[in-house]
Parts: structure tokens; C-alpha cells; sequence
């Protein structure tokens, strides 16, 4: 399979074993095999893991060698790399540019690799759908295409959605108000009755083990996306993604001097692939693309992270910089979680529980593990179990057979 953009591999592919034959989705994968062996030996390494380094290393090796391949918790199906274009590839073996410049000039020829990124595949006939946090690398994207706009024409952009969900919602509204978005391009996902059971669609056992491969943490915005999607009838055939993730990621691996770009590709892309609206919608990642991996292996930033994307922004819009985020984790959301056990939107209500504890029996899973205290989190090891149970329950209704799951 080949990756739509010209990027790094942001979502892997699923191989069947002994045929060549890949599958965008762990499910597709599974379905054409029919009769599937549980691999009791599998585990994905998690980022708080010690041993993650040396397994991301060797990862990156074999990227950079061009025969990656991990297996999943099927013996007969394994991830895979995606065929990337030639100038990407050649990209692998590069390192964090070493050649320091003026902060202001880097901040300029940032600004242009983006948007050289976003110009060169845009598709005006698609709906581009893009999930906008309030944070920084969401308003630098966002900023960037309504400038694109306004130098290329709204034809040229077409039709964009941006979703984004709770807690953030307040603070992106007022983003999207100073910019100027139209109010049918905003769309966020309300909350259905209150705070606690936000995310209670999204555990639904029919739900989550059919947009969801297998993921060491579940991240619950994408799935929020994608049900979004659903209800407000998008045509998935005429949807393409855009994303201001990987900002943190690829800066980090620059800023701590992480070794080459194969390993920025093991250590964030592989080991989590959420779904973010569906494998089937591809997704343009603008800090993983070739103009800008090009650029951070040519220079080095010398600031920090935000300071960095400060200085972008501040070439695009400089009020942007004065408008709010959703508070730091570490002074706001911190002290809350410490007060109540959880962000409000964490929390889940008794019955929602309940219902997930008894689907979890059903299928093989030890209900005192799941959401012991009522509260959902994405890294809770857990609720990576309770992905796996839904996705064994979405193959078998599908006409699977599995064996092998009591072996978990």
C-alpha cells in the first residue's frame, strides 16, 4: 500500500503472513483470513517502558534498512511500512540539523515548508475534515490555510470542517471566532447531558472494535470525530484529513537530538495507531512532510518548543499568540485530578460502567481491571484490554473464528 502524501508514514499497514497481501485495518486484515490464532506473546512497548529505547533503535533500523515489520495479537497478521515516495525514504537516514540560524529567519522558512507541504496536495474537491484542539500546533495549521485562503481564494480551500471536543471546546470557539471561520466549517461535539458519560458512545463494544486497531493507549478524540462523521452524514469517499499532530513529536525528536528520522517514525507512528477518522480517510500530517523534515534536518532551532511555534504563529497572525489555550495539564488539570480523581469529562456514571464491565466479561476480560474508580483514561492498560475484547467481538460477529483468548 503507498501513503497518499508525501510524509512519514503516519498510519501502518496490516500484511497477512505467507501472501503479501495488505489491508489498511487490523480488521480487514482479520477478515480475510477467517480462522485466526491468538499471539500470547505479543505486547506493544509503552512509552513509560525503560526498555522502549533500544526496541525504537532497532525499530528505526529496520525502517531506515527497509524490512520493518512487529507483529500484532494475531499470529497470522503483521504491521507493516507503507510505500512512501523516493524523497521521504531518502530522508530516513538524516539527523537534527546541526547549522544554527536566527530564531526569526528558522520561524520564516518554517511557515513556508507548511504551507509548501499543504499547497502542493491540496484537493479543493474534498471536504477536509481537521481535529483542532486549542493548543498551538492546531491555530498555527488553521491560521496558516485561512492565509492560504486569503492568498489563493476560498475556491482554492473548498470545504473544511474543524472538530474538536471537550474540555478544549470554549477555547477553540474563540480561535475559530477571531479567525473567522464560517460557523459551518466549526463543529464541535457537544456533550449529550453533562460532563460525566462524554465519552460513553465511544466504549460502546460495536463502536470502538470497528474503527480501532490495536493501540497501547485509546485516545478518545478521533473516535469523537469519527462519530461525529457519522451522524451528520459526511461522505467518507470525499473526505481527506489534515492534522497539526506530530508538531510536538517531530520538534522533540530535533530538540533532544533523537537519533535519525527511522526513529522518529518507530517511536511515535507505530506503537499507537489511533484512528483518527478511520484508516480509510487519509490524513495530510504537514509536520512529518518532506519539506519540513527537510528543514529541521538542515538547521538546528536553538529555543524551546513553544517558543518555536510562537514565532511561527507571530508571522502569521501575531493576536493569535494572545488568545488562550485549554490550561497546561501540569498547573490546571493536574490539581483538578487530584481534587476529584478526574477532569470532569473523565468521569463515567455507574450504569456506563456496568454495561462495559458486563460486555468486557462476555468477552474473556476481569471486570475489577476496568475503570475501577469510574474514570476513563487513555493510557490505563486496561482499556488497550478492553480495545482488544471489542475488536475480538466486532471479528466474530463478522464471521471470525478465534482462538486462543483465554490466553490473554
Amino acid at each position: 500500500m503507498k501513503e497518499r502524501f508525501n510524509q512519514l508514514p503516519i498510519w501502518p499497514c496490516w500484511r497477512v503472513k505467507g501472501t503479501g497481501k495488505t489491508y489498511p485495518n487490523l480488521q480487514e486484515a482479520a477478515l480475510s483470513v477467517g480462522a485466526l490464532t491468538v499471539n500470547k506473546n505479543h505486547r506493544l512497548i509503552r512509552r513509560s517502558d525503560p526498555e522502549k529505547e533500544p526496541v525504537y533503535r532497532k525499530y528505526g533500523e529496520q525502517i531506515e534498512a527497509g524490512g520493518f515489520t512487529r507483529g500484532t495479537f494475531f499470529n497470522e497478521i503483521e504491521v507493516v511500512l507503507k510505500d512512501v515516495p523516493a524523497g521521504i525514504r531518502s530522508l530516513y537516514g538524516r539527523k537534527p540539523g546541526e547549522k544554527k540560524i536566527e530564531v526569526g529567519y528558522l520561524a520564516e522558512l518554517g511557515v513556508k515548508a507548511l504551507e509548501e507541504a499543504v499547497v502542493s496536495q491540496w484537493d479543493s474537491q474534498k471536504i477536509h475534515i481537521m481535529p483542532h484542539s486549542s493548543g498551538y500546533d492546531s491555530r498555527l495549521i488553521s491560521a496558516m490555510l485561512m492565509r492560504l485562503a486569503e492568498r489563493n481564494g476560498i475556491e482554492w480551500l473548498g470545504e473544511m470542517r474543524f472538530v474538536c471536543w471537550e474540555p478544549e471546546i470554549r477555547y477553540f470557539r474563540k480561535l475559530m471566532d477571531y479567525m473567522g471561520w464560517p460557523e459551518h466549517f466549526v463543529c464541535p461535539v457537544k456533550e449529550k447531558s453533562g460532563p460525566v458519560d462524554y465519552y460513553r458512545e465511544i466504549l460502546d463494544f460495536d463502536f470502538i472494535g470497528k474503527i480501532y486497531c490495536e493501540s497501547e493507549r485509546v485516545w478518545a478524540g478521533p473516535a469523537l470525530g469519527r462519530k461525529w462523521m457519522k451522524e451528520n452524514g459526511l461522505d467518507e469517499t470525499r473526505c481527506e484529513g489534515i492534522t497539526g499532530l506530530f508538531g510536538d513529536e517531530s520538534m522533540k525528536w530535533h530538540r533532544l537530538n533523537w537519533g535519525k528520522v527511522s526513529y522518529l517514525v518507530a517511536c511515535y507512528l507505530f506503537e499507537n495507531p489511533s484512528p483518527w477518522l478511520g484508516s480509510d480517510i487519509p490524513f495530510m500530517a504537514p509536520f512529518v512532510s518532506e519539506p519540513w523534515l527537510d528543514l529541521i534536518t538542515r538547521y538546528r532551532m536553538g529555543c524551546g518548543l513553544d517558543d518555536f511555534k510562537l514565532s511561527m504563529i507571530q508571522i502569521i497572525d501575531p493576536e493569535l499568540n494572545n488568545l488562550n489555550r485549554f490550561p497546561n495539564f501540569r498547573f490546571v488539570a493536574g490539581p483538578i485530578m487530584q481534587q476529584h480523581r478526574a477532569h470532569p469529562f473523565q468521569m463515567l456514571s455507574e450504569n456506563t460502567v456496568d454495561t462495559c464491565r458486563k460486555r468486557f466479561v462476555q468477552a474473556g476480560g476481569d471486570p475489577k481491571t476496568l475503570f475501577p474508580d469510574h474514570v476513563f483514561r487513555y493510557y490505563d492498560p486496561a482499556n488497550s484490554h478492553y480495545l482488544k475484547m471489542a475488536i475480538f467481538h466486532a471479528l466474530e460477529q463478522r464471521g471470525c473464528t478465534i482462538h486462543g483468548k483465554t490466553e490473554l
